[in-house]
C-alpha cells in the first residue's frame, strides 16, 4: 500500500517538474514557486519513489530505529504523500511567473563590496596560515573537537566561506563585462572558499548559480541544459570522494559500507518529516519537543545568553537528533540531523497548523521577493532563502534572512522615494 502511494502521488508531483522544467528552460518562464517545487520534489518526493524501487533506507544501523519505523506506516506515509501534493498544487497553481530580464547596470559601491565579500578566503588564508596545518574541511572538523581554538576557526571559516562564495558568483552574474584580473582573483577566492569550507551546500550553491549565470548570460539552451548535466555529474562525484574521504583520513565516516543510507541522510529530508507526522498520530508516542513553539522560542531570542536563561531552548536539530536516537530528553550531542522548515513546523505547531506555518513563510518571502523580482542581488538572496527553508534548520537561515529582511526594507524604502519624487 505504501509503494502504491508513493507510485501514484509521485507521478503527479512528477509530471508538474516536468512542466516546470519545460518553461523555465525552452520558454524561459520563470517563478520563485519553481524554486520550492523543484527543491521539494528533489529532497521529500523523489526519495520515496526510490524507496518504492530500492528498499527503505537500514536507518536502524546508526539506532535511528524511529526513521524506519515511520516509514513503514501505512497512515504516516498517507499523510506525508497526502502534504506533499498539497503543497505542490497549491504553490503550481498560486505561481507568480515572469520572465528573468536584470538591470546590469548595478551600484558601484554594490559591486566593490561584494568583490570584497568574496575575497574573505583569501585574507583569513593569510591571516591563520600558521594557526592550523590544513584548512580542509575534514581536518578542521577532526581538530576542533580537541581544540576550543580550532573550533572557533571552523565556525569562522564555515560562515565565511559560504557568504563570500554566494557574494562572488553574484558579482559575476551582475557584471557580464569586467576586468579580467578581477574575475580570476574572485574565481580564486570562490575556488579557495570552496575547499575551505568543503560541504555539501556550499558546492551545490556555488554549481547552482554557475548553471544560472548560463542560463542568463547565455543564449544556448543546450550549452545550459549540458552545463547542468555536468554539474549534476560534478556533485554526484564529490559526494561519493566526500565520504570516502572522510572515512580514510580523519575517521569520520557515519555509514559504513550503506552507500544508499549515506544518499538519503546526505540529500533527502523526508525521514525527519515522517518521524514528526507519526509522533503527531500516535498519542503514545513522546514528541520531538517538550512543549509547543519551543524551537520557534530559540530562534526568536537566540541572542539571549544561556547563562542568564537556564531553560533556554535549543536549536531544533538537537531535538531532533535525540528523538532521531530514541534518548529520553534532548541532549547537544556536538553533532545533528540535517532538517527542514517543514518538519520543524509539523513538530513545533502539529501537522495542520504547521503545514499552514510552512506555506505561510515561503509564500511571505515570495511575496517580497516578487515585487523586487528584477533586482539580481534581490532575486539571488530570496531564492537562497528559499532553499534553506527547505534544506536547513530556521536557526541556520536567520543569519541570511535578517540580511534579506534587509535588503527589501532598503529597496523598499527606496521605491517609495521614487513614487514620491
Amino acid at each position: 500500500m505504501i509503494s502504491l502511494f508513493n507510485i501514484v502521488f509521485g507521478l503527479f508531483q512528477s509530471l508538474i517538474v516536468l512542466i516546470i522544467l519545460h518553461k523555465v528552460f525552452l520558454k524561459k518562464q520563470f517563478s520563485y514557486n519553481f524554486i520550492v517545487l523543484l527543491v521539494y520534489y528533489a529532497i521529500f518526493t523523489f526519495p520515496l519513489i526510490l524507496d518504492t524501487f530500492i528498499g527503505i533506507a537500514s536507518y536502524s544501523t546508526r539506532s535511528q530505529f524511529i526513521y524506519e519505523i515511520s516509514s513503514y506506516d501505512t497512515v504516516t506515509n498517507l499523510a506525508f504523500n497526502l502534504i506533499n501534493m498539497f503543497v505542490f498544487i497549491v504553490l503550481f497553481y498560486y505561481k507568480k511567473e515572469f520572465q528573468i530580464s536584470f538591470m546590469f547596470k548595478g551600484n558601484f559601491y554594490l559591486k566593490l563590496l561584494l568583490v570584497l565579500i568574496s575575497i574573505l578566503p583569501l585574507v583569513l588564508l593569510i591571516i591563520y596560515i600558521d594557526k592550523i596545518p590544513s584548512f580542509k574541511y575534514a581536518s578542521l572538523i577532526g581538530l576542533s573537537k580537541t581544540n576550543d581554538e580550532i573550533y572557533g576557526l571552523y565556525k569562522l571559516f564555515l560562515n565565511t566561506t559560504i557568504i563570500s562564495v554566494l557574494s562572488g558568483m553574484v558579482y559575476l552574474i551582475i557584471t557580464p563585462k569586467r576586468h579580467i584580473y578581477i574575475s580570476w582573483v574572485v574565481y580564486l577566492s570562490i575556488f579557495v572558499g570552496l575547499y575551505m569550507n568543503g560541504k555539501r551546500l556550499v558546492v551545490f550553491l556555488f554549481f547552482a548559480l554557475l548553471i544560472f549565470k548560463f542560463y542568463l548570460h547565455y543564449k544556448n539552451k543546450i550549452l545550459t541544459i549540458g552545463i547542468s548535466i555536468v554539474s549534476i555529474g560534478i556533485i554526484l562525484i564529490f559526494n561519493s570522494l566526500y565520504s570516502s574521504y572522510l572515512e580514510s583520513s580523519y575517521q569520520l565516516d557515519k555509514f559504513g559500507e550503506n552507500e544508499y543510507l549515506q544518499f538519503r541522510i546526505d540529500y533527502s529530508r523526508d525521514h525527519n518529516v515522517k518521524m514528526a507526522i507519526y509522533k503527531e498520530l500516535h498519542s503514545g508516542e513522546k514528541r520531538i519537543l517538550e512543549y509547543r513553539g519551543q524551537s520557534f522560542l530559540y530562534n526568536i531570542a537566540f541572542f539571549i545568553p544561556r547563562e542568564k536563561w537556564q531553560n533556554k531552548p535549543y536549536p531544533y536539530g538537537v531535538y531532533v537528533t535525540s528523538a532521531s536516537l530514541g534518548l529520553f530528553s534532548a541532549e547537544n550531542l556536538g553533532w545533528q540531523m540535517t532538517t527542514s522548515l517543514l518538519d520543524e513546523s509539523i513538530a513545533n505547531f502539529g501537522i495542520v497548523l504547521g503545514l499552514i506555518c510552512f506555506l505561510s513563510i515561503v509564500f511571505l518571502v515570495i511575496k517580497f521577493g516578487n515585487k523586487f523580482k528584477d533586482d539580481i542581488l534581490v532575486f539571488s538572496l530570496t531564492s537562497f532563502v528559499l532553499l534553506l527553508f527547505l534544506t536547513m534548520q530556521f536557526s541556520f537561515s536567520s543569519m541570511f534572512i535578517v540580511p534579506w529582511v534587509v535588503l527589501i526594507l532598503i529597496k523598499s524604502k527606496r521605491r517609495k522615494k521614487l513614487l514620491v519624487n
